[in-house]
């Protein structure tokens, strides 16, 4: 069984996401029974991202929209570049996420000029039993 220091460590992962199309919310549960950690959100870049106004991100929450795990900003991320939570600890809130509980993830365009900014998005947890 796994356990906070021998967890199971699982990815979701969200394919090739077009930020410059607009936002969009999607959710996911952890297996039955089990609680997680966040251990690494990851935006490779195949079209640089633009920040004119407000920078596009991948925000992890418990309600539709929320940041209470993560708020991940691209900023201008250029073509081929990644961003990584592990690399920009200030974007994580919150790392243990909730057993039996939608977990929310919003992906949030860009604004200001023309929006832009495509990217792999694959979030990774180390899953455990409470």
């Amino acid at each position: 069984m796994p356990s906070y220091s021998n967890p199971s460590t699982i990815c979701i992962n969200y394919g090739l996401w077009d930020f410059g199309d607009g936002g969009e919310t999607m959710s996911f549960k952890l297996p039955k029974g089990m609680s997680g950690r966040l251990r690494d959100v990851i935006v490779q870049a195949t079209e640089a991202f633009n920040a004119v106004t407000t920078e596009g991100e991948v925000n992890i929450g418990s309600a539709d929209g929320g940041k209470q795990y993560a708020n991940c900003g691209m900023g201008a991320l250029a073509d081929k570049a990644s961003y990584r939570l592990s690399d920009n600890s200030a974007d994580l809130v919150l790392a243990t996420l909730p057993a039996d509980t939608n977990i929310c993830v919003a992906f949030v365009a860009p604004t200001g000029g023309t929006a832009a900014g495509k990217g792999f998005v694959t979030i990774v947890i180390d899953c455990f039993v409470a």
